[in-house]
């Protein structure tokens, strides 16, 4: 992979992949920044999970909307062949706390 990310990778060259177990959200009157991580379990003494950041993807506004449509078209269509996906709860709670904190 090139150094400057500016630079496409030649179609032989091997992208690097990532898998995130959260994501979290910021924004600023230009960009939507998606903030993957991986969660960690607690460890003997802990009582709560810890996120831990991995990569960070700023996109243009006008990109966030063609990626919500792209992936939201891809979910009802897996739905359609799978079934509903559910999301638990407590993930539904924190989406819920970003979703309001992106709008004020």
């Amino acid at each position: 992979m090139p150094n400057d990310p500016q630079q496409v990778p030649s179609s032989d060259e091997e992208l690097p992949v990532f898998t995130a177990s959260a994501c979290q959200l910021a924004g600023s009157a230009w960009v939507l920044q998606l903030i993957f991580a991986d969660v960690q379990v607690p460890r003997a003494g802990q009582t709560t999970a810890t996120e831990v950041p991995r990569m960070v993807i700023g996109l243009p506004w006008s990109l966030a909307k063609v990626v919500h449509r792209i992936l939201g078209a891809a979910i009802e269509q897996y739905e359609k062949r799978e079934g509903t996906i559910s999301v638990p709860k407590s993930v539904q709670s924190q989406l819920d706390k970003q979703v309001v904190e992106l709008t004020k």
